[in-house]
């Protein structure tokens, strides 16, 4: 019986957003239902249909379908956590007689939502460590770097089977770790980063998008170039690959993804010139050595320096140069007569 007010409100809300005249409706109404047993709402739905003919008061069905691990046992280590979680709570195709995995929720969750032509969305969900047994372990899984494979993985499972398109909700944007689980997907909204949010913006975000406005551009550059050789960051300080460094493969996915100029990586702040041989120098090694104490000598070698003054090409030493000996007489002096 109580979903008869629960039918009420649907129709205020419809004749309020415009849906009851059949102007586009602004708001849609979910049934929420516990993802680990969805045929307890069937006797809902049924109601509906009696009572009103249809279950047309409801446009969708809605779970929590967090992940978590099978019993406490796993949790006597953070290894042990990991490994159940992605040998079997996440696994792509578990058995059947799992009831934590979180395919079996899903596949469920579809069924029931099929039987009344309602697509399925998520109005909570994320990882769901949360217990007083092995809590400090439960809370050390957040920071492990597997949790970000472990978000990517649970994620990876509801685009296959229920799709990208379809709403959800992650729980949540910021909060501290304690007794009653650990559920911010950053600690402190302080932080630049943390396991779970980055993969979050590996998955929702344009690799190169570090200040996360949408647009990869020149400030995503400049955020990059600050960042550039350092390790230890995140998504929002340039790592967009993940592996904790900010170098030349994450500009290459920001360049990938740039509008306006390319972003060029910063020149050494140290000063110094770096020669890096060319590959001219076999042909070299071949032309006859000049006498002694002779200004002939040429070092063929790519020229790097940082600064104002800083070249590229091919060059000769520093020696050659005191000697007078130019960039491009040193060129020649390798090409073939």
């Amino acid at each position: 019986m109580s979903l008869a007010p629960d039918r009420r409100q649907s129709d205020i809300f419809r004749t309020v957003f415009g849906c009851a005249s059949g102007g586009r409706c602004q708001a849609r109404i979910p049934m929420n239902v516990q993802a680990a047993n969805p045929a307890e709402v069937d006797d809902g739905f049924q109601f509906l249909k009696k009572a009103f003919g249809s279950v047309g008061a409801i446009d969708l069905m809605a779970v929590a379908p967090y992940f978590d691990i099978d019993g406490d046992s796993n949790a006597s280590t953070v290894d042990g956590i990991f490994t159940n979680l992605q040998g079997s709570v996440l696994a792509s195709n578990p058995p059947s007689s799992n009831s934590n995995a979180i395919v079996n929720w899903l596949k469920a969750d579809l069924a029931e939502a099929a039987l009344y032509n309602l697509p399925l969305i998520a109005y909570e969900g994320g990882q769901g460590l949360s217990g007083s047994a092995n809590q400090d372990n439960r809370i050390a899984a957040q920071s492990d770097p597997r949790m970000y494979d472990a978000t990517r993985q649970y994620f990876a499972l509801w685009d296959t089977l229920v799709g990208k398109k379809q709403l959800f909700t992650y729980y949540t944007y910021a909060a501290g770790d304690g007794a009653w689980g650990a559920w911010g997907a950053l600690v402190s909204q302080a932080d630049p980063g943390a396991q779970k949010w980055d993969a979050l913006m590996s998955l929702t975000r344009t690799g190169g998008d570090a200040n996360l406005d949408g647009t990869v551009d020149a400030a995503d550059c400049a955020i990059l170039r600050a960042n550039f050789g350092k390790t230890g960051m995140w998504w929002m300080q340039g790592d967009f690959n993940h592996d904790g460094t900010v170098d030349a493969a994450d500009l290459a996915t920001l360049n990938a993804n740039v509008t306006g100029a390319q972003c060029a990586a910063p020149l050494p702040s140290n000063g110094r010139i770096m020669a890096v041989p060319h590959p001219r120098l076999e042909y070299w090694m071949k032309l006859p050595k000049p006498a002694v104490g002779s200004r002939e000598s040429v070092v063929p070698c790519l020229a790097f320096a940082s600064g104002s003054s800083a070249k590229t090409g091919v060059g000769a030493s520093t020696r050659d140069s005191y000697y007078g000996r130019s960039a491009a007489q040193a060129h020649r002096r390798l090409s073939p007569r």
